[in-house]
């Protein structure tokens, strides 16, 4: 996602408020597979995410294609 190459799939809003994209391809766990970016970089290869800036902290949203409508739910990170 972060190189434009996959569309942002995933987007999560976490209870620290930090803000997570993902392309639903990649494994974010795997060394190398991440990258920083301020939201608005990610807005800029992605502009659907902006339907998200209100997003409440602890939330996610994930859709299955790019333009699919966003599908909201609580959010916390896999034990």
């Amino acid at each position: 996602m972060a190189n434009g190459d996959l569309p942002a799939l995933f987007v999560g809003h976490t209870e620290d408020n930090a803000w997570l994209v993902g392309d639903g391809v990649n494994d974010p766990n795997l060394a190398g597979a991440c990258a920083a970016m301020c939201i608005w970089a990610a807005i800029e290869h992605e502009p659907g995410i902006r339907e998200l800036a209100d997003l409440p902290v602890g939330w996610a949203a994930e859709r299955n294609a790019p333009g699919a409508p966003w599908h909201r739910s609580p959010f916390r990170f896999a034990d």
